[in-house]
């Protein structure tokens, strides 16, 4: 089984992205993705670091919420480093703080 966690675009190169999840920072390739990406999306990650899916903000926050409490539950200590709004901030853009 794979699983998919959302990784929120922080840097942009020619083909390849930065993405972090979690902590973790990886450089992934774009190749395989048909629509553009700018810094703030959410990619799905394949194995080989190839960017497969772009998700909505809001499912991507979803998902990452499921993930940090699976977590907490299995007793990791979990920062929040991906908030609601992270990716917006990315972008430049408020959500009427």
């Amino acid at each position: 089984m794979c699983v998919a966690i959302p990784s929120l675009v922080v840097e942009l190169g020619d083909s390849t992205a930065t993405v972090e999840r979690f902590e973790e920072r990886i450089v992934v390739s774009l190749l395989m993705l048909d629509e553009p990406v700018e810094l703030g999306d959410y990619l799905i990650i394949q194995a080989g670091a190839y960017a497969v899916e772009k998700l909505e903000p809001e499912e991507a926050e979803l998902s990452l919420a499921l993930f940090r409490e699976w977590l907490r539950m299995a007793g990791e200590d979990v920062r929040e480093t991906e908030l609601p709004g992270a990716a917006a901030e990315l972008r430049g853009e408020t959500r009427g703080r």
